[in-house]
């Protein structure tokens, strides 16, 4: 599915398909209207909610995928979770193609390349989840026993989120996949089985929109829910599916690694020498990889830091700056209202309202 149609404050473009989440969390769903029978994409944040009007296509000829088209391959920071209530989505993950008919669910990692293609009558949810969502939501609902032991429900996504972080330069390339058990009880109950799931999705739209008292809440409670559905084994089975990275995307895993300890402020013939490597094959390696030149990639970490100073302390705007060794102040401005679309000052304001 290609997002680049939805611009700031909600999603960023970072590069040529690499997507970065800035809201708190984001719903899509892909919807076909009984009355107006034309499809249209739903997009929800925290206190807003708009419907795109999607333009029909021809039917795919032989029921084959697309032609592979590289606008529509992408990759993102955040978790994605695709759920089908209804119709078929062909989705590639990587070299491996899926056919995700009514009732299939999957999960995917961080800066994992995948494109969707939708049948007509589909109809699909989308939650784009950052990461500590998932950690906050995994670190609340623990169940308590009788015994005084404890435990999770959420033994897929647990694994998932463990393995995600696993090693600091080869973090696992890896998706989770639920598809309905295929026994005859699981059967006989997956209609009921979306109604319900249809519900509780509609649920987390209305209060994301309207965002009243206690919303993050009950949006952590309904995914949890979500999760736990996902999680019987009685009506799901479920799978982690690992992914074999490239020389090139190791090698740029553990430039990242780099690049979040020194917080990118560190120049390219510095990183070449620590690296061991020629600065122009670093710079080609990674504008293969992400789209973007050497610097340009630091200069993400570089604003990463920035907005977690600026959500995380009470720092101001030029003590940040200088922390960072920024000399120019208005370059600093620049560059990071290119990427979040708006200035320091409303950033910080547009995310205290949620947190």
């Amino acid at each position: 599915m290609d997002l680049s149609f939805l611009t700031s404050p909600y999603i960023h473009s970072a590069g040529p398909g690499f997507y970065q989440l800035l809201a708190p969390y984001m719903i899509l769903h892909r919807a076909l209207p009984a009355a107006q029978k034309i499809p249209s994409l739903v997009l929800t944040v925290p206190g807003f909610s708009h419907r795109y009007p999607l333009p029909r296509r021809q039917s795919r000829s032989s029921g084959q995928p697309k032609p592979f088209n590289q606008h529509l391959f992408h990759q993102h920071d955040y978790f994605e979770i695709m759920f089908v209530l209804s119709g078929e989505v062909i989705r590639r993950v990587e070299k491996k193609i899926y056919r995700c008919g009514p009732g299939q669910c999957h999960i995917l990692n961080c800066g994992i390349r995948h494109w969707d293609d939708f049948s007509e009558n589909s109809e699909v949810v989308f939650l784009m989840l950052p990461e500590e969502f998932l950690r906050r939501l995994l670190e609340h609902d623990i169940q308590h026993t009788a015994n005084g032991s404890c435990h999770s429900y959420f033994g897929t996504v647990c694994r998932l989120m463990e393995h995600s972080r696993q090693h600091p330069y080869f973090p696992a390339k890896e998706y989770a996949v639920y598809a309905p058990s295929g026994s005859a009880a699981a059967v006989e109950l997956l209609d009921g089985i979306l109604e319900e799931i249809c519900q509780l999705f509609d649920q987390m739209i209305e209060e994301t929109r309207s965002q009243k008292p206690g919303y993050l809440f009950l949006i952590e409670g309904l995914t949890a829910r979500f999760f736990s559905m996902l999680e019987n084994t009685g009506l799901y089975h479920a799978s982690l599916v690992r992914l074999t990275s490239s020389k090139e995307e190791l090698l740029v895993n553990k430039i990242s690694h780099i690049f979040e300890a020194c917080h990118g402020n560190i120049g390219r013939e510095e990183l070449a020498l620590l690296m061991d490597y020629n600065s122009d094959y670093l710079n080609r390696v990674v504008k293969r990889q992400t789209g973007l030149s050497l610097m340009s990639y630091a200069q993400l970490f570089c604003l990463k830091e920035a907005e977690r100073l600026l959500l995380e302390s009470s720092k101001s705007i030029a003590e940040i700056v200088s922390d960072l060794g920024f000399s120019n102040r208005s370059y600093f401005y620049r560059v990071f209202e290119k990427k979040y679309g708006m200035t320091p000052k409303e950033y910080r304001k547009f995310h205290n309202i949620y947190f």
